[in-house]
């Protein structure tokens, strides 16, 4: 057999098997060289949008497969006839339909002969809240897009074949397969290939990808700046609409107008005030009801100020454990996790505490789960709000640590919170990593770790150019004298010697002009309520600090 040659599945004797070669040189070769068919499960899709993306060509193979082995495998002819003697042949199954859109079998693929790479990036959430701020300050237009078929765009450039799809048969290549020319729904490498070639239409515009966050894109014509935010196929663009009818000529688009809604992110606009607010009062009402909460009493704050977890007081008796079971903890924390992360930093310190009982959770955890969603009850209408104030916009950080909180391991509580045109762009409330022996040391570890973050986020402002005020020092404000002490030389020595280096990095930040770190008093430092259950007068305080405020919405 030549390659080339069509070779016809009708005449393979089924279970046609010779001898085995296992891990011998033809083994290992077949392995290497073979290529995986991908089973096409669609109903008719759209004719027109495969024809227009070139979607395959035709390739003169046949099918090859390893006993009880899927996904199929592909050889060409010619290296049929060379292994033929170590494989079982198996004729080809039908298709069937199964989904709306062209796709392969999510088990098809095998790696680093089909795929090497399968990462794709995504935005993140901060980059968004960060660009909803600078919106609000400058009044720049914000409009949302979505691109339609998105993965049917991307380039492959490995050699993936897939069987004929049923509707789309060529009558005079019956038995030919199809080599994939571009990305299909189902591939392993198909979102990666939507987001390179994204990459590289994008900026044949004159977009510059930012190296700290890969899906911004900035454009500057003169005085006119455009940000375009990429989200998998969801598409924000800030500032200028220009790129909206090149973006249709490149895909098949569609334009909603002004951004109302971002992954499930209701933004809310006054333009006189020039205020912006973000709110997911729709999907807190949606995990209301998924866990029986919603008609539930209301709570006040999110954990009550004096509340004690550890895990003496996880379930020990299997009768209980496997009553616990029934109740869906693992799935509360992760409801309340992307509201956390999305739009509100005031449940943050809740949930870093209540997730640590997830393998063995008692009623007392699951009680002060209860409660997270009895206060996002009485606060789903509250808005993350972004302007209102003629200032210079500027970043602002505040570090906080609560010193040895955890009752299991002793550790220390960090916390900390960054606002940028009155609202929280940052934030984090997190157990450290080592075990702090006094208070000092705690809230040295917690204003390294912030130090970091304000690093990021002044570069990353700086790929924007159009916060001036990143090109002075980031005020940290931390309300322990010795810790701001320690960040700036040595001090006390007996007491800071066994601190690990990685931590002394912030006096590199500072030495640098990254950062600034400041003395604040303890009741305005408004990343308290990110290390430990306050009081609801306190606790609403803060909050209000950081952007987290009721709006009127009906005008």
């Amino acid at each position: 057999m030549d390659i080339g040659t069509i070779y016809d599945l009708g005449t393979v004797d089924l279970g046609t098997y010779v001898k085995n070669y296992g891990n011998s040189r033809f083994g290992a070769e077949t392995r290497k060289r073979t290529k995986v068919c991908l089973n096409a499960n669609h109903s008719s899709p759209t004719a027109e949008v495969v024809q227009r993306l070139h979607m395959w060509g035709f390739s003169p193979t046949v099918e090859v497969v390893r006993e009880n082995a899927l996904p199929m495998w592909f050889a060409t002819t010619s290296e049929v006839d060379r292994w033929g003697k170590g494989l079982m042949l198996f004729i080809s199954y039908r298709i069937e339909i199964l989904a709306v859109t062209p796709r392969v079998s999510a088990l098809a693929g095998c790696y680093s002969i089909d795929y090497d790479e399968t990462f794709s990036p995504v935005a993140m959430l901060k980059s968004i809240r960060i660009l909803m701020a600078i919106s609000a300050y400058f009044n720049y237009e914000i409009w949302q897009m979505d691109v339609k078929t998105a993965f049917l765009n991307g380039k492959l450039t490995e050699d993936v074949y897939m069987e004929q799809p049923e509707g789309f048969e060529d009558p005079n290549n019956p038995n030919k397969v199809c080599k994939l020319l571009k990305s299909i729904y189902g591939l392993k490498q198909t979102s990666r290939s939507w987001n390179l070639h994204f990459d590289e239409q994008i900026k044949e515009f004159g977009f510059a990808k930012s190296e700290l966050e890969p899906c911004v894109y900035t454009k500057f014509s003169g005085s006119i700046v455009t940000f375009l935010v990429l989200y998998v196929d969801d598409i924000l663009l800030i500032g200028n609409d220009s790129v909206k009818s090149w973006l249709s000529k490149c895909f098949q688009m569609k334009d909603l107008g002004e951004a109302a809604y971002i992954l499930g992110i209701k933004i809310y606009r006054n333009r006189s005030k020039r205020l912006i607010g973000l709110s997911q009062s729709m999907y807190i009402d949606k995990i209301l009801k998924k866990f029986r909460m919603d008609e539930s009493k209301k709570g006040f704050i999110p954990m009550q100020h004096g509340i004690v977890l550890s895990k003496t007081q996880c379930l020990v008796s299997s009768q209980d454990q496997d009553k616990m079971k029934s109740v869906p903890y693992a799935s509360a924390i992760g409801s309340i996790m992307y509201v956390m992360l999305c739009t509100r930093p005031d449940v943050a310190y809740s949930v870093s505490v209540t997730s640590r009982y997830q393998q063995n959770p008692g009623e007392p955890h699951w009680v002060a789960v209860k409660n997270i969603l009895k206060y996002l009850r009485r606060t789903k209408d509250m808005f993350l709000v972004f302007g209102g104030s003629e200032d210079e916009i500027s970043v602002i950080g505040y570090s906080d640590a609560s010193f040895q909180t955890d009752r299991d391991d002793f550790r220390s509580q960090s916390g900390y919170v960054f606002t940028l045109n009155g609202g929280a762009i940052s934030w984090k409330s997190s157990n450290q990593d080592t075990i702090a022996d006094s208070t000092t040391e705690a809230e040295y570890i917690a204003a390294s770790d912030t130090a970091k973050e304000a690093v990021w986020l002044r570069n990353f402002l700086s790929d924007l150019r159009v916060v001036v005020s990143v090109s002075r020092p980031i005020d940290i404000f931390c309300d322990n004298s010795g810790a701001v002490a320690q960040t700036k030389e040595p001090r006390e020595h007996n007491k800071s010697r066994h601190v690990l280096r990685k931590y002394h990095l912030i006096r590199e930040i500072i030495g640098r002009g990254d950062v600034r770190i400041c003395k604040i008093p303890t009741e305005d430092n408004v990343a308290d309520p990110l290390t430990k259950p306050l009081a609801r007068v306190k606790h609403e305080a803060h909050a209000n600090s950081i952007g987290m405020q009721y709006l009127d919405t009906s005008s």
